[in-house]
C-alpha cells in the first residue's frame, strides 16, 4: 500500500515539475507524446522502488545485497523461464476463451482498464524499457525479494506463495491482467522458493 501511495505522490510531483518546466520555458511541451509519458513513468517507478526498498531494508536492518543475486543455481534453471514466457500468451488466450464461453462477448477485453498501456509500450523505446526491464526488475525485487521473503518467515511456503501471487495480481489494478499476473506470481514464487 505504501508503494502505491508513494508512486502516486511521486507521479504528481514529476508531472507537476514537467508542467512547471513547460510553463517556465525550460522545455517545449510534448503533449501526449508516449516517450515523455514513459520517461516520466520510468523516473517515478525507479524513485518509488528505491525509496520503498531502502526504507524496508533499513527497518529490517538489512542491506541491498540481502535481497539476493541475479543468478540461478544451477545455471540451467534460467532455461526454465523460456517455456514460462512462451506459455503465457496461450494461458491468456485460454482464460479469454473461457470467459467468452461463459457469456462475456468481449472476454478479457471488457475487463481491460489499461488499454492505453499498449500505446505507451509500443510507441517508444522508453515504453519498451519500462515494460521489459524496469517493471520486472522493480516488481520482482518488491514481490519476491521483500514480500515473499517476509511471508516465508511467517507462513508455510504454499501459503506465502499464494498470498504474494494474489498481491502481485491486485497490484496491477487491471482485471484483464489478473489471471496472468496471478499465475505468473505463483510460478515465480515457486521458483524463488525452490532456488
Amino acid at each position: 500500500f505504501g508503494t502505491l501511495v508513494l508512486e502516486v505522490i511521486l507521479g504528481w510531483l514529476i508531472d507537476g515539475s514537467y508542467a512547471i518546466g513547460t510553463l517556465a520555458g525550460l522545455h517545449v511541451s510534448a503533449g501526449d507524446d508516449p516517450s515523455v509519458e514513459a520517461t516520466l513513468l520510468m523516473i517515478g517507478r525507479m524513485a518509488t522502488f528505491a525509496i520503498v526498498t531502502a526504507l524496508v531494508l533499513r527497518r529490517a536492518g538489512e542491506n541491498w545485497s540481502s535481497l539476493g543475486q541475479m543468478r540461478f543455481r544451477p545455471a540451467v534453471l534460467a532455461l526454465a523461464f523460456l517455456p514460462i514466457v512462451l506459455s503465457m500468451p496461450i494461458f491468456v488466450s485460454e482464460v479469454d476463451n473461457f470467459l467468452r464461453f461463459l457469456g462475456g462477448a468481449d472476454g478479457l477485453d471488457e475487463w481491460d482498464y489499461a488499454s492505453d498501456l499498449g500505446r505507451l509500450v509500443g510507441s517508444s523505446w522508453q515504453g519498451i524499457v519500462l515494460a521489459v526491464i524496469i517493471a520486472p526488475l522493480t516488481e520482482e525485487t518488491l514481490f519476491r525479494g521483500i514480500i515473499l521473503r517476509g511471508l516465508l518467515g511467517r507462513w508455510p511456503p504454499w501459503a506465502a506463495i499464494l498470498i504474494s501471487a494474489v498481491l502481485f495480481a491486485l497490484m496491477h489494478f487491471n482485471p484483464a491482467q489478473g489471471p496472468i499476473t496471478f499465475a505468473l506470481g505463483l510460478v515465480l514464487g515457486w521458483i524463488f522458493v525452490r532456488t
